[in-house]
């Protein structure tokens, strides 16, 4: 079975914010329509570096991170 996460905090009505940090458009592509269409907020980093950049300004509620990135090994 899946395990379902709701969209929305518990203490705030705000919606959860959802890094995705891949390396391949279509996949990060897939995960980011997965993700809006059920009501998260997401944004995409294609790099370690492009990651590093984003989070100075936002930090997420969940990062989805590509293991096999170059740069992160």
């Amino acid at each position: 079975s899946l395990i379902k996460f709701s969209p929305h905090r518990q203490d705030t009505n705000m919606q959860s914010y959802i890094m995705i940090i891949e390396d391949e458009p279509d996949i990060s592509g897939l995960l980011v329509k997965i993700l809006q269409e059920a009501g998260y907020r997401t944004c995409q980093a294609f790099s370690g570096t492009e990651a590093e950049l984003l989070l100075e300004k936002s930090v997420p509620d969940l990062i989805l991170l590509d293991l096999m990135l170059h740069e992160i090994i």
